[in-house]
């Protein structure tokens, strides 16, 4: 069973990735989300693959998040960006910020859990939903 520090790090790091506008001009925001991601990783000797598998479906997440607002702000910067963009960029980020408060929710709730794979099921269904169609899907 993965120990309660093993999440206390996943949940550090995942705290530590708010997204804003200024987070585009540099690399910072990536690295957070690839040490979230390294955390995930570090969880492979637990007997809860599901875990593991559920906070890699989220990892997914962030990254899609996360890039689809930089090539949207990359898209302004070269000029041929419109205000409707900026809007979807604010949408955007509004949603990896719900995101990252959904995720530390989530996991005090698998902790509080019997802790099988039942109690990640719906959330990997939504991230499933997510990956087929991140535009209409949260």
């Amino acid at each position: 069973m993965t120990s309660r520090s093993d999440f206390d790090r996943v949940r550090a790091v995942a705290s530590a990735l708010s997204l804003d506008e200024s987070d585009f001009s540099g690399d910072a925001a990536v690295a957070k989300i690839a040490a979230f991601k390294r955390e995930v990783v570090a969880l492979g000797a637990s007997s809860e693959h599901w875990a593991i598998e559920w906070l890699s479906d989220e990892h997914y997440k962030a990254a899609v998040l996360y890039g689809a607002a930089k090539v949207n702000w990359d898209h302004e910067l070269a000029g041929q960006g419109t205000s409707a963009d900026r809007r979807m960029r604010l949408t955007i980020v509004s949603r990896f910020n719900e995101w990252v408060e959904e995720i530390q929710d989530r996991l005090n709730d698998y902790e509080r859990s019997a802790r099988t794979a039942a109690d990640v099921a719906d959330w990997r269904d939504e991230l499933a939903r997510f990956r087929t169609d991140p535009v209409r899907n949260r």
